[in-house]
Protein backbone atom coordinates (compact mmCIF):
# COMPACT_ATOMS: atom_id res chain seq x y z
CA UNK A 1 0.00 0.00 0.00
CA UNK A 2 1.41 3.09 -1.34
CA UNK A 3 1.41 6.22 1.36
CA UNK A 4 0.06 9.23 0.04
CA UNK A 5 3.15 12.29 -0.30
CA UNK A 6 1.82 14.43 2.20
CA UNK A 7 0.72 12.03 4.98
CA UNK A 8 4.95 10.52 4.41
CA UNK A 9 5.87 14.12 4.54
CA UNK A 10 4.69 14.78 7.94
CA UNK A 11 5.20 11.50 9.07
CA UNK A 12 9.01 12.12 8.83
CA UNK A 13 8.51 15.95 10.17
CA UNK A 14 7.07 14.28 12.99
CA UNK A 15 9.97 12.14 13.31
CA UNK A 16 12.84 14.76 12.53
CA UNK A 17 11.37 17.26 15.38
CA UNK A 18 10.20 15.12 18.25
CA UNK A 19 12.88 11.93 17.67
CA UNK A 20 15.93 13.97 18.62
CA UNK A 21 14.20 16.06 21.01
CA UNK A 22 13.15 13.05 22.93
CA UNK A 23 16.65 11.24 23.24
CA UNK A 24 17.70 14.39 24.58
CA UNK A 25 15.59 15.81 27.44
CA UNK A 26 14.27 11.69 28.55
CA UNK A 27 18.57 10.62 28.57
CA UNK A 28 21.63 12.40 30.31
CA UNK A 29 22.49 13.67 26.90
CA UNK A 30 21.15 17.12 27.44
CA UNK A 31 24.48 17.81 30.35
CA UNK A 32 26.87 16.62 27.87
CA UNK A 33 26.00 18.67 24.51
CA UNK A 34 23.26 21.01 23.14
CA UNK A 35 19.85 19.50 20.88
CA UNK A 36 21.74 20.59 17.80
CA UNK A 37 24.45 17.49 18.37
CA UNK A 38 21.59 14.78 18.14
CA UNK A 39 19.84 16.71 15.85
CA UNK A 40 23.03 16.44 13.32
CA UNK A 41 23.21 12.89 14.16
CA UNK A 42 19.67 11.87 13.77
CA UNK A 43 20.35 13.48 10.42
CA UNK A 44 23.40 10.82 9.94
CA UNK A 45 21.90 8.31 10.96
CA UNK A 46 18.78 8.32 9.47
CA UNK A 47 20.69 8.53 6.02
CA UNK A 48 21.86 6.05 3.50
CA UNK A 49 25.26 5.77 5.51
CA UNK A 50 24.02 4.25 8.33
CA UNK A 51 20.28 2.89 7.81
CA UNK A 52 20.77 2.47 4.20
CA UNK A 53 23.47 0.41 5.30
CA UNK A 54 21.76 -1.87 8.12
CA UNK A 55 17.93 -1.44 6.42
CA UNK A 56 18.19 -0.11 2.65
CA UNK A 57 14.32 -0.84 2.48
CA UNK A 58 13.41 1.02 5.80
CA UNK A 59 15.52 3.99 4.76
CA UNK A 60 13.95 3.87 1.03
CA UNK A 61 10.60 4.15 2.25
CA UNK A 62 11.26 6.07 5.44
CA UNK A 63 12.84 8.75 2.86
CA UNK A 64 12.01 8.02 -0.90
CA UNK A 65 13.78 9.59 -3.33
CA UNK A 66 10.34 12.35 -4.31
CA UNK A 67 10.55 13.25 -0.55
CA UNK A 68 13.86 15.02 -0.84
CA UNK A 69 13.38 18.09 -3.11
CA UNK A 70 10.41 18.79 0.23
CA UNK A 71 12.58 18.44 2.62
CA UNK A 72 15.08 20.29 0.98
CA UNK A 73 12.90 23.10 0.52
CA UNK A 74 11.75 23.66 4.23
CA UNK A 75 16.26 23.17 5.30
CA UNK A 76 16.45 26.33 3.06
CA UNK A 77 13.80 28.19 5.19
CA UNK A 78 15.18 27.09 8.33
CA UNK A 79 19.02 28.07 7.18
CA UNK A 80 17.90 31.65 6.76
CA UNK A 81 16.26 31.81 9.90
CA UNK A 82 18.88 30.36 11.73
CA UNK A 83 21.70 32.50 10.01
CA UNK A 84 19.14 35.33 10.47
CA UNK A 85 19.19 34.47 14.18
CA UNK A 86 22.49 33.99 14.28
CA UNK A 87 23.54 37.77 12.86
CA UNK A 88 21.28 39.03 15.93
CA UNK A 89 23.56 37.18 18.33
CA UNK A 90 26.52 39.65 17.82
CA UNK A 91 26.58 42.26 20.25
CA UNK A 92 29.66 44.23 19.25
CA UNK A 93 29.40 46.12 22.83
CA UNK A 94 30.07 42.50 25.22
CA UNK A 95 32.95 41.89 22.44
CA UNK A 96 34.36 46.21 23.72
CA UNK A 97 33.84 45.31 27.38
CA UNK A 98 36.41 42.06 27.58
CA UNK A 99 39.74 42.38 28.38
CA UNK A 100 42.18 42.04 25.55
CA UNK A 101 39.74 40.67 23.74
CA UNK A 102 41.44 41.72 20.15
CA UNK A 103 44.07 39.99 20.76
CA UNK A 104 42.64 36.64 22.45
CA UNK A 105 40.02 37.30 19.33
CA UNK A 106 43.13 37.59 17.03
CA UNK A 107 45.25 34.58 17.86
CA UNK A 108 42.23 32.41 18.23
CA UNK A 109 41.24 33.08 14.38
CA UNK A 110 44.42 33.56 12.74
CA UNK A 111 46.33 30.66 14.06
CA UNK A 112 43.64 27.37 13.48
CA UNK A 113 43.20 29.01 10.19
CA UNK A 114 47.06 29.06 9.44
CA UNK A 115 47.24 25.24 10.58
CA UNK A 116 44.07 23.83 8.48
CA UNK A 117 45.53 25.81 5.99
CA UNK A 118 48.99 23.89 5.88
CA UNK A 119 46.52 20.73 6.75
CA UNK A 120 44.37 21.63 3.50
CA UNK A 121 47.75 21.21 1.18
CA UNK A 122 49.43 18.19 2.77
CA UNK A 123 45.55 16.31 2.65
CA UNK A 124 45.29 16.88 -0.42
CA UNK A 125 48.50 15.47 -1.44
CA UNK A 126 47.85 12.40 0.51
CA UNK A 127 44.45 12.00 -0.20
CA UNK A 128 43.74 13.96 -4.06
CA UNK A 129 39.73 12.32 -3.34
CA UNK A 130 39.23 15.13 -1.16
CA UNK A 131 39.00 17.99 -4.03
CA UNK A 132 36.39 18.83 -5.79
CA UNK A 133 36.25 16.82 -9.38
CA UNK A 134 38.59 17.77 -11.61
CA UNK A 135 40.84 19.20 -9.07
CA UNK A 136 44.45 17.99 -9.66
CA UNK A 137 46.36 20.27 -7.24
CA UNK A 138 44.95 22.34 -3.93
CA UNK A 139 43.48 25.71 -5.12
CA UNK A 140 43.33 28.99 -3.08
CA UNK A 141 39.72 28.46 -2.49
CA UNK A 142 40.12 25.01 -1.59
CA UNK A 143 42.84 25.68 0.78
CA UNK A 144 41.17 28.86 2.10
CA UNK A 145 38.05 26.73 2.72
CA UNK A 146 39.87 24.15 4.74
CA UNK A 147 40.91 26.72 6.85
CA UNK A 148 38.09 28.52 7.90
CA UNK A 149 36.03 25.02 8.78
CA UNK A 150 39.16 24.38 11.21
CA UNK A 151 38.69 27.64 12.82
CA UNK A 152 34.41 27.81 12.63
CA UNK A 153 33.08 28.49 16.37
CA UNK A 154 28.94 28.05 16.64
CA UNK A 155 27.68 31.05 18.58
CA UNK A 156 24.61 29.44 18.78
CA UNK A 157 25.40 26.67 20.13
CA UNK A 158 27.69 27.39 22.50
CA UNK A 159 25.08 29.99 23.45
CA UNK A 160 23.08 26.38 24.59
CA UNK A 161 25.42 24.42 25.53
CA UNK A 162 26.63 26.95 28.28
CA UNK A 163 22.81 27.90 28.98
CA UNK A 164 22.48 24.40 29.60
CA UNK A 165 25.16 24.01 32.00
CA UNK A 166 24.42 27.52 34.16
CA UNK A 167 27.33 29.24 32.74
CA UNK A 168 26.29 31.31 29.92
CA UNK A 169 25.82 34.62 32.59
CA UNK A 170 29.20 34.18 34.78
CA UNK A 171 32.17 36.57 33.35
CA UNK A 172 33.94 33.76 31.45
CA UNK A 173 30.65 33.04 29.29
CA UNK A 174 30.36 35.89 28.46
CA UNK A 175 33.98 36.36 27.31
CA UNK A 176 33.44 33.33 25.48
CA UNK A 177 30.66 34.68 23.74
CA UNK A 178 32.59 37.68 23.23
CA UNK A 179 34.68 35.86 21.36
CA UNK A 180 32.40 33.44 19.14
CA UNK A 181 30.67 36.44 18.41
CA UNK A 182 33.88 37.73 16.69
CA UNK A 183 35.05 34.25 15.26
CA UNK A 184 31.76 34.00 13.57
CA UNK A 185 32.37 37.63 12.10
CA UNK A 186 35.59 36.24 10.71
CA UNK A 187 34.14 33.73 9.70
CA UNK A 188 31.50 34.90 7.51
CA UNK A 189 33.62 37.00 5.91
CA UNK A 190 35.91 34.50 4.85
CA UNK A 191 33.14 32.46 3.36
CA UNK A 192 31.69 35.39 1.28
CA UNK A 193 34.74 36.29 0.06
CA UNK A 194 35.33 32.74 -1.58
CA UNK A 195 31.85 32.40 -2.77
CA UNK A 196 32.57 35.72 -4.99
CA UNK A 197 36.06 34.30 -6.23
CA UNK A 198 34.54 30.94 -7.05
CA UNK A 199 30.79 31.78 -7.97
CA UNK A 200 30.09 32.10 -11.96
CA UNK A 201 27.23 33.97 -11.15
CA UNK A 202 29.38 36.56 -9.20
CA UNK A 203 30.07 38.36 -12.77
CA UNK A 204 28.03 39.94 -15.29
CA UNK A 205 24.41 40.93 -14.86
CA UNK A 206 24.33 39.31 -11.50
CA UNK A 207 26.28 42.08 -9.44
CA UNK A 208 23.24 43.99 -10.26
CA UNK A 209 21.20 42.20 -7.42
CA UNK A 210 24.12 43.86 -5.19
CA UNK A 211 23.48 47.69 -5.33
CA UNK A 212 20.02 46.40 -4.14
CA UNK A 213 20.66 44.44 -1.25
CA UNK A 214 23.27 47.50 0.15
CA UNK A 215 20.27 49.85 -0.56
CA UNK A 216 18.00 47.63 1.20
CA UNK A 217 19.92 46.15 4.21
CA UNK A 218 20.97 50.37 4.82
CA UNK A 219 17.88 51.88 4.52
CA UNK A 220 16.18 48.86 7.06
CA UNK A 221 18.35 49.82 9.61
CA UNK A 222 18.08 53.39 9.02
CA UNK A 223 14.43 52.92 9.48
CA UNK A 224 14.21 50.51 12.67
CA UNK A 225 17.09 52.93 14.41
CA UNK A 226 14.40 55.99 13.92
CA UNK A 227 11.38 53.84 14.33
CA UNK A 228 9.32 54.48 17.80
CA UNK A 229 7.32 51.04 17.64
CA UNK A 230 7.08 49.21 19.41
CA UNK A 231 10.15 45.94 20.58
CA UNK A 232 6.81 43.32 20.52
CA UNK A 233 5.26 44.41 17.85
CA UNK A 234 4.22 41.74 15.78
CA UNK A 235 3.84 43.63 12.68
CA UNK A 236 7.71 44.56 12.70
CA UNK A 237 8.56 41.21 13.74
CA UNK A 238 6.94 39.68 10.65
CA UNK A 239 8.53 42.61 8.46
CA UNK A 240 11.89 41.71 9.83
CA UNK A 241 11.35 38.38 8.89
CA UNK A 242 10.05 39.10 5.45
CA UNK A 243 13.27 41.64 5.46
CA UNK A 244 15.76 38.60 5.83
CA UNK A 245 13.96 36.51 3.33
CA UNK A 246 14.72 39.48 1.13
CA UNK A 247 18.12 39.86 1.62
CA UNK A 248 18.99 36.56 1.30
CA UNK A 249 16.90 36.77 -2.29
CA UNK A 250 19.38 39.35 -3.39
CA UNK A 251 22.29 37.98 -1.66
CA UNK A 252 21.72 34.56 -3.59
CA UNK A 253 21.08 36.20 -6.89
CA UNK A 254 24.24 38.66 -6.00
CA UNK A 255 26.14 34.94 -5.91
CA UNK A 256 27.55 35.65 -2.71
CA UNK A 257 24.93 32.89 -1.33
CA UNK A 258 21.52 33.56 0.68
CA UNK A 259 23.11 32.35 4.12
CA UNK A 260 25.12 35.31 4.01
CA UNK A 261 22.26 37.92 3.14
CA UNK A 262 20.27 36.41 5.59
CA UNK A 263 23.41 36.56 8.07
CA UNK A 264 24.02 40.03 7.46
CA UNK A 265 20.35 41.41 8.15
CA UNK A 266 20.43 40.05 11.39
CA UNK A 267 23.42 42.05 12.46
CA UNK A 268 21.74 44.89 10.88
CA UNK A 269 18.82 44.88 13.49
CA UNK A 270 18.58 47.45 15.95
CA UNK A 271 19.79 45.90 19.55
CA UNK A 272 16.06 47.12 20.89
CA UNK A 273 14.77 44.71 18.28
CA UNK A 274 16.53 41.54 18.57
CA UNK A 275 15.78 40.15 22.26
CA UNK A 276 11.39 40.35 21.33
CA UNK A 277 12.58 38.79 17.40
CA UNK A 278 15.05 36.26 19.57
CA UNK A 279 12.26 35.06 22.28
CA UNK A 280 9.91 34.35 19.58
CA UNK A 281 11.43 33.31 16.14
CA UNK A 282 14.95 31.33 17.70
CA UNK A 283 12.92 28.54 19.07
CA UNK A 284 10.94 27.48 15.70
CA UNK A 285 13.83 27.96 13.90
CA UNK A 286 16.16 25.74 15.67
CA UNK A 287 13.37 23.24 17.15
CA UNK A 288 11.02 23.02 14.17
CA UNK A 289 13.17 23.95 10.95
CA UNK A 290 16.67 22.72 11.59
CA UNK A 291 15.81 19.25 11.52
CA UNK A 292 15.11 19.09 8.26
CA UNK A 293 17.94 20.82 7.16
CA UNK A 294 20.07 18.20 8.99
CA UNK A 295 18.42 15.30 7.57
CA UNK A 296 18.97 17.04 3.98
CA UNK A 297 22.89 16.80 5.13
CA UNK A 298 22.33 13.32 6.08
CA UNK A 299 20.58 12.24 2.77
CA UNK A 300 23.62 13.45 1.18
CA UNK A 301 26.03 11.45 3.17
CA UNK A 302 26.84 8.34 1.32
CA UNK A 303 30.42 7.30 2.31
CA UNK A 304 31.11 4.38 4.22
CA UNK A 305 31.70 5.46 7.79
CA UNK A 306 33.83 2.81 9.13
CA UNK A 307 36.52 3.21 5.82
CA UNK A 308 39.70 3.28 7.41
CA UNK A 309 40.30 6.52 5.30
CA UNK A 310 37.28 8.38 6.90
CA UNK A 311 38.24 8.05 9.81
CA UNK A 312 41.76 8.74 9.61
CA UNK A 313 40.68 12.24 8.12
CA UNK A 314 37.98 12.67 10.99
CA UNK A 315 40.93 12.04 13.51
CA UNK A 316 42.87 13.96 11.88
CA UNK A 317 40.64 16.99 11.11
CA UNK A 318 38.98 16.44 14.72
CA UNK A 319 43.04 16.91 16.62
CA UNK A 320 44.41 19.94 14.28
CA UNK A 321 41.19 21.69 14.84
CA UNK A 322 40.61 21.31 18.34
CA UNK A 323 44.45 21.46 19.35
CA UNK A 324 45.24 24.57 17.13
CA UNK A 325 41.70 26.32 18.21
CA UNK A 326 42.92 25.99 22.30
CA UNK A 327 46.93 26.55 21.61
CA UNK A 328 45.97 29.49 19.55
CA UNK A 329 43.36 30.96 22.21
CA UNK A 330 45.96 30.59 25.23
CA UNK A 331 48.93 32.45 23.73
CA UNK A 332 46.65 35.07 22.95
CA UNK A 333 44.85 34.98 26.38
CA UNK A 334 48.31 34.72 27.71
CA UNK A 335 49.22 38.09 26.07
CA UNK A 336 46.16 39.34 27.15
CA UNK A 337 47.62 38.93 31.18
CA UNK A 338 45.14 35.72 31.74
CA UNK A 339 46.61 32.43 33.17
CA UNK A 340 47.55 29.27 30.72
CA UNK A 341 44.50 27.48 32.16
CA UNK A 342 42.33 30.50 31.56
CA UNK A 343 43.05 30.81 27.85
CA UNK A 344 42.75 27.06 27.76
CA UNK A 345 39.55 26.79 29.01
CA UNK A 346 38.46 29.73 26.81
CA UNK A 347 39.84 27.62 23.95
CA UNK A 348 37.61 24.58 24.50
CA UNK A 349 34.43 26.68 24.59
CA UNK A 350 35.56 27.88 21.49
CA UNK A 351 35.85 24.91 19.39
CA UNK A 352 32.57 23.98 19.80
CA UNK A 353 31.29 23.74 16.34
CA UNK A 354 28.03 22.22 16.21
CA UNK A 355 25.76 22.67 13.16
CA UNK A 356 27.47 26.22 12.05
CA UNK A 357 30.32 23.40 10.90
CA UNK A 358 27.55 21.65 9.06
CA UNK A 359 25.96 24.67 7.52
CA UNK A 360 29.24 26.16 5.66
CA UNK A 361 30.16 22.82 4.85
CA UNK A 362 27.13 22.67 2.91
CA UNK A 363 27.68 25.95 1.56
CA UNK A 364 31.40 25.18 -0.03
CA UNK A 365 30.36 21.69 -0.40
CA UNK A 366 27.04 23.09 -3.24
CA UNK A 367 29.95 25.87 -4.22
CA UNK A 368 32.23 22.75 -5.48
CA UNK A 369 34.77 24.28 -3.18
CA UNK A 370 35.57 21.20 -1.39
CA UNK A 371 34.41 17.63 -2.93
CA UNK A 372 32.45 15.46 -1.54
CA UNK A 373 34.83 12.89 0.30
CA UNK A 374 35.64 15.33 2.69
CA UNK A 375 31.75 16.51 3.78
CA UNK A 376 31.07 13.51 5.86
CA UNK A 377 34.16 13.63 7.81
CA UNK A 378 33.61 17.03 8.43
CA UNK A 379 30.64 16.34 9.42
CA UNK A 380 31.64 13.95 12.32
CA UNK A 381 34.60 16.77 12.86
CA UNK A 382 32.05 18.66 14.21
CA UNK A 383 30.31 16.66 15.90
CA UNK A 384 33.22 14.88 17.99
CA UNK A 385 34.45 18.81 18.50
CA UNK A 386 31.16 19.97 20.08
CA UNK A 387 30.66 16.81 22.66
CA UNK A 388 34.05 16.99 24.23
CA UNK A 389 33.68 20.23 24.58
CA UNK A 390 31.75 20.02 28.29
CA UNK A 391 33.36 17.04 29.63
CA UNK A 392 36.65 19.41 29.01
CA UNK A 393 35.21 21.90 30.60
CA UNK A 394 34.60 20.04 33.49
CA UNK A 395 37.85 18.66 33.86
CA UNK A 396 39.19 22.17 33.45
CA UNK A 397 37.04 23.19 36.70
CA UNK A 398 34.98 25.89 34.47
CA UNK A 399 31.47 23.52 34.65
CA UNK A 400 30.92 22.59 38.53
CA UNK A 401 30.59 18.49 38.67
CA UNK A 402 26.83 17.39 39.17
Amino acid sequence: MSVPPIALFLFQASLLIAGPWALWRLTGIRRIAPLAVLQICAGVLLGPSVLGVIAPGVQSALFPADSVPKIGSVAQLAVVLYSFCTGMHLDHREVARAQGTTIIATTSFVLPMLVGAVMAVLLAEAVPAIMPEGMTSPSISFIAALALLTTVTALPVLAALMRETGILQTPFGQRALGLAAINDAGMWIGVAAILLVVAPEAEGAHLMAMPPLVLLIAGVSHVLRKSSVAEESSGVQVLLCAYAALAAALSEAAGVGYVIGAFVAGVTVPYRYRKAMLDRLEWPALFILMPFFFMATGLRIREDLLSPQLIGLVVVLSLTAMSSKMIGTAIGSRLAGLSWKEGAAIGTALQTKGLMEVLVATILLDHGVIGEALFAPLILMALICTVVTTPLLRLLGVIQRG
